[in-house]
Parts: C-alpha cells; sequence; structure tokens
C-alpha cells in the first residue's frame, strides 16, 4: 500500500507528490476545459495573477511568501511588488473575460 503525503497541493500526483512543470500545465488545461473557460493561462501565469493580487490587497506579506514557497519576503517583494501595470491591466482582463 502507497502513502499519502499531504503537502496541501492543488495539483499533485496520486500519492501526494509534487508533479514537474509540465504536467501542472496539462492539469490546469484540464480542469479549465472541464468547467468550460477558455483560457491560455498557464500554470505560472495564474500564480503571478495570484501573488499580484494578494499583495494589491493587503494580505500580509510574510502570508503570501509561506503560501508561494518563498525563502524571504525579499523574493516576494523583488518579483512582484514592481509589476508593469499595462502587464497587471492586460494578465486582470484575461482573468475578467473567463467569467463572461
Amino acid at each position: 500500500m502507497e502513502l499519502y503525503f499531504d503537502n496541501k497541493l492543488i495539483f499533485c500526483k496520486d500519492n501526494g507528490d509534487y508533479i514537474n512543470k509540465k504536467q501542472s500545465n496539462r492539469r490546469l488545461k484540464a480542469a479549465f476545459k472541464r468547467a468550460g473557460i477558455d483560457s491560455n493561462i498557464n500554470y505560472h501565469s495564474l500564480r503571478h495573477i495570484f501573488i499580484t493580487n494578494c499583495i494589491s490587497n493587503y494580505i500580509n506579506l510574510k502570508t503570501v511568501m509561506d503560501w508561494v514557497g518563498h525563502a524571504d519576503t525579499k523574493t516576494t517583494m523583488l518579483i512582484y511588488a514592481e509589476i508593469n501595470k499595462d502587464k497587471n491591466i492586460r494578465e486582470y482582463d484575461k482573468i475578467n473575460n473567463m467569467f463572461k
């Protein structure tokens, strides 16, 4: 009998272990398809959107850092705090268009 590792992952192997990046994107696209959502958003774009929204809505930075697996808040802030506003608007538009 194989043990299950509860790593608190959304996309994981049957035993709860981590899957590779390609598998994550395939599973995300399959989930979008099952939900009837036509989108070309990949897993990494979804991660950026999530973290940006958290920071924009003043969710505690250390909490966000922990959720996304960064070693320190500096990493989170350097990558996500100074996002190009035009790009940010385009990403929000992608999300908004998914629900029309």
